[in-house]
């Protein structure tokens, strides 16, 4: 392997001496002009970035090996070389590609490029990984200009392509993590191949911070999203749907998984089912908080069997005084104060079902001012009270509302998809509502190095290895 060599390093230095230089001489001239020194230290991280993104790219290109093997067994020979300008996440740079060929099976090989994410592209996974993070967060207009600044010059609709590449990738592990985890009865009937023998998915979540004491708290929302295309009242909204997994106690550690798209409910259970099997601890304590939605319920105890479930309490509350309403009136004393109390009067040791009796006493009673909608509150309670442990949970710390699923929907989609003026395609918005979950949950990262061990998979094999591994074998 070749290294960089003495003259190399004396004209690196030198250069990087002439930009230090330029800083102490733009200072030493401002006569105490303090904007005059940000502005020249501003342009000499620009060009010390651009300085060593170039030497690194030299020396790390002249360290590849030079000398490989192709899959079917032969030497493969150097073709022919390019320069080509490469994207990293510190800024630009010119690299030499080599292009290797077997004449047995007529196989190109482009090392180099492949291992860095380069081919059909011009930025390398780092890159690629700075500018979807960015993206995430940004307007697509403002990520472009504050790269730009740091000297990786890409524009808005190549933020929009990253975003959308990079959202994929995850996308790929989420797929494959839910057929590892709940394989189809076809799959499973096939019988006989051991639970080992089955390939291990990227895991969807970091359990590493968890302690086995810990309670889970799982949960799922929608969020609307405004789409450009127009109907009979103006722009059309279409639903986006996230999950959370979360500690349920206050000081406990471990991160958040969230998971997010425009998917169907199916969808969105699976991914946390799978994200729950990757759990160390199979018999963790696990509460299922949500709000009263039958899309929510129908599927809530065939995904998490073992969970406690639990109807958000500030929703039951709503209800409550939407009861209390019906039968007294919305602006009479009585339901004011039922409404300023509802709360209050759900957390009490068998609050709910006190409530409930005084709902049915009142129902009987015949004097409700809305029957119909006094009737639909009841069956509402009578369908959700064996979910409404409230007295018995908050005496355990533990929490009887979704404010942590409210947060991540918030988080995961409000702040990002509905700023102001923003249009969303379903294909955009299902992109980046997974973008923004892995963001979020701390996957980014560990996507973005299992995407690098995949493109290092698909090299062929240095002869340096080849021989070490004969070696060994002998």
């Amino acid at each position: 392997m070749a290294s960089i060599g003495d003259t190399d390093r004396d004209v690196l230095l030198r250069e990087v001496e002439g930009i230090v230089s330029g800083v102490l001489a733009a200072a030493e001239g401002s006569c105490g002009d303090l904007s005059v020194v940000e502005g020249s230290v501003r342009d000499a991280v620009k060009a010390l970035r651009s300085v060593l993104t170039q030497a690194g790219l030299s020396a790390s290109v002249s360290s590849a090996p030079s000398a490989y093997v192709c899959r079917c067994g032969r030497r493969l020979v150097r073709q022919s070389w390019r320069h080509r300008r490469v994207v990293t996440s510190e800024g630009e740079g010119e690299m030499i590609s080599t292009r290797w060929r077997c004449r047995r099976c007529r196989c190109s090989y482009y090392p180099v490029e492949t291992l860095n994410g380069l081919r059909g592209s011009q930025f390398t996974t780092g890159a690629k990984g700075l500018i979807a993070g960015l993206g995430a967060e940004l307007p697509y207009a403002r990520v472009s200009a504050l790269l730009s600044e740091r000297g990786v010059n890409v524009s808005p609709k190549e933020v929009d392509r990253t975003v959308g590449e990079v959202s994929d990738w995850r996308a790929s592990e989420e797929v494959q993590a839910v057929r590892v985890a709940l394989p189809h009865r076809g799959q499973a009937r096939h019988g006989s191949r051991s639970r080992a023998s089955r390939p291990t998915p990227a895991p969807l979540h970091d359990w590493s911070g968890w302690t086995p004491e810990t309670t889970a708290v799982i949960s799922v929302d929608g969020a609307k999203v405004r789409s450009p295309e127009a109907g009979p009242e103006g722009l059309e909204w279409f639903e986006g749907r996230v999950g959370i997994i979360a500690p349920a106690e206050k000081d406990a550690g471990g991160s958040t998984f969230y998971v997010g798209g425009v998917l169907e409910p199916d969808g969105l259970f699976r991914r946390l089912m799978a994200a729950s099997h990757s759990d160390p601890n199979r018999r963790r304590r696990t509460l299922f908080i949500a709000d009263g939605a039958e899309w929510i319920w129908t599927r809530a105890p065939l995904a998490f069997p073992r969970a406690r479930e639990v109807l958000d309490i500030y929703h039951a509350s709503e209800h409550l005084a939407s009861a209390a309403a019906a039968v007294w009136g919305e602006q009479t004393r009585r339901a004011r104060h039922w409404r300023r109390n509802a709360l209050k009067m759900l957390l009490e040791p068998r609050g709910p079902s006190r409530a409930l009796r005084e709902l049915r006493a009142q129902s009987a009673a015949g004097t409700a001012m809305d029957p119909a909608s006094l009737e639909r509150e009841i069956r509402y309670f009578e369908r959700h009270r064996e979910r409404m442990p409230y007295a018995e949970l908050r005496a355990q710390g533990l929490p009887v509302g979704s404010g942590a699923m409210e947060s991540g929907i918030k988080q995961t989609s409000t702040q990002r998809l509905r700023q102001p003026g923003m249009m969303w395609s379903r294909a955009g918005a299902d992109r980046m509502l997974r973008l923004r979950a892995t963001l979020l949950g701390g996957n980014l990262r560990h996507t973005l190095e299992r995407r690098q061990q995949a493109l290092a998979a698909t090299l062929p094999l240095p002869i340096s290895h080849i021989q070490a591994h004969n070696r060994h074998k002998s």
